[in-house]
């Protein structure tokens, strides 16, 4: 197992385990389209990893509030921070034994966690939250002698290391009501107090809680394990990597969203790609000699949901690391007409109606007319899916009329743009879904349409083509996107 980056205090160093799932959860946090989901998800990881609880606390939550602090501001500092409390350093993690007395006196700290909050349940979630982590350090002896060990010649710097501080003082549980509820709960754990049936937390139930916290930390490492650790590696790399502390906090959180997704992208494609491919020649393989008409159709559906899977990979990387655009001028009309007639069978086939518009005379544009297609496919296709069937489609460009020039980002000169508009008769999109459209993993539609990568990566051809893209609608009043190209792009 590897270590969590070590603490450093009066009394030496702090080494907390990492579990390889804590891994995976971290960066699946970190990937959450919306803020509010990546709260949450660090929420969970607080309550299912003791050690990492602690940790966190240790090493963020003193500068949340003064003591135990509440695991909603913990996962928001945590979150906001992005993660800043990570090390920015090369070295790969450190290996961690722990031995299977202090994975016990961890595995019962969280138990009790779960005890006290629920004792507590009746006070405000803040004070559940903080019943919570008291349970976890009020018994700091029973794992502490594990956890924190003398300090090495070879250790620089540790994460978060503050040699003023001290570890027994730190720890140190102040009286309240929160500390009540642990010490409650510990006593209900001796069997010293009867653990009341309304809380629903049984023997049976303690038991399960407490072997989930084991398995958290492997005595061994499979493949599985070694792969979460790398992909938490990659992504601790690229956030080394980071652009400077000047840039908006918005545009950096958006950053570190991407680069969370590359390195989830390039974890899955080392997984999958190879499975994918193998499943897919095989059901090739088996199609080219079967003859009954079910068994052809299963093996054709098997290919189809490979190629899918892989697509889906594919998505992923494109909107976390998209390539640079190939620029050429491109005459807008031409561009239309060639994916207007892609998309007229697929609006035939639903029975909706397709028109397509395009100004006399329009100028070249500057862009990567295979990246463009992409971004206008998605955007055409969006408002196809949104109808279902009938309706009305309609897709239409020309040069802005009304604001002629347009500044670039890109260089911060004036240059002629290009509207790019689709609407459609649908049943438009309501505001609370505007404001996550493009979010990737976010679709407004039902489970199994795929992963919402469609939009979010028009937006993002679009913002690398120095343009700009909009959403108008309303519920059941059909919806517009309008995209804004500049002519020139170099």
């Amino acid at each position: 197992m590897r270590s969590l980056p070590p603490l450093r205090f009066e009394e030496g160093v702090a080494w907390f385990p990492f579990s390889p799932s804590t891994a995976e959860d971290l960066l699946l946090a970190f990937m959450q389209p919306h803020p509010s989901e990546g709260v949450e998800r660090l929420q969970e990881l607080l309550l299912a990893d003791p050690a990492f609880a602690i940790w966190a606390w240790l090493c963020r939550g003193r500068e949340v509030s003064t003591g135990p602090s509440y695991l909603d501001e913990l996962a928001e500092d945590l979150y906001e921070s992005g993660p800043c409390w990570w090390p920015e350093t090369p070295e790969p993690l450190a290996e961690f034994i722990l031995s299977p007395k202090a994975g016990e006196a961890l595995a019962r700290a969280g138990v009790r966690g779960q005890l006290a909050a629920r004792l507590h349940a009746p006070s405000p979630q803040a004070a559940t939250s903080d019943a919570f982590l008291a349970a976890l350090l009020f018994d700091h002896p029973s794992w502490s002698r594990e956890i924190l060990r003398e300090p090495t010649a070879d250790l620089n710097n540790p994460a978060g290391s503050d040699t003023t501080c001290s570890w027994n003082r730190l720890l140190q549980v102040q009286d309240g009501p929160a500390t009540q509820a642990a010490v409650e709960a510990e006593e209900m754990l001796d069997g010293e107090k009867t653990v009341p049936a309304s809380l629903g937390f049984d023997a049976r139930a303690r038991g399960a809680a407490q072997r989930r916290f084991l398995r958290r930390w492997p005595s061994r490492l499979t493949t599985k394990d070694e792969q979460a650790y790398a992909r938490w590696d990659l992504f601790r790399r690229f956030l080394a990597a980071r652009t400077p502390r000047d840039v908006p906090p918005e545009k950096d959180i958006e950053q570190q969203k991407r680069l969370a997704m590359k390195a989830f992208a390039y974890g899955a494609g080392h997984e999958l790609n190879n499975p994918l491919a193998n499943i897919s020649a095989r059901s090739q393989l088996l199609l080219a000699d079967e003859e009954d008409p079910e068994r052809r159709r299963s093996l054709a559906v098997i290919q189809q949901q490979a190629h899918r899977a892989y697509e889906m990979i594919a998505d992923m990387m494109l909107f976390a690391e998209p390539p640079v655009p190939q620029w050429e001028d491109v005459n807008p009309s031409q561009l239309m007409e060639g994916l207007a007639a892609e998309i007229l069978p697929l609006a035939e086939a639903q029975g909706t109606e397709f028109t397509w518009t395009a100004e006399l005379s329009l100028p070249n544009v500057q862009l990567d007319s295979t990246q463009w297609k992409v971004a206008m496919r998605a955007l055409l296709k969006n408002a196809l899916e949104a109808l279902g069937n009938a309706g009305h489609v309609r897709w239409e460009v020309g040069l802005v009329p009304e604001a002629p020039q347009v500044r670039e980002p890109s260089n911060d000169s004036l240059s002629r743009a290009l509207y790019w508009t689709i609407s459609d008769t649908g049943p438009g999109i309501s505001a609370e879904e505007r404001l996550r459209i493009f979010d990737p993993f976010y679709s407004g539609r039902e489970a199994g349409r795929g992963l919402g990568f469609g939009l979010p990566k028009a937006a993002q051809i679009v913002r690398m083509h120095s343009g700009t893209i909009e959403v108008e609608s309303l519920p059941g009043a059909g919806a517009v996107f309008r995209v804004t190209l500049p002519l020139k792009n170099r």
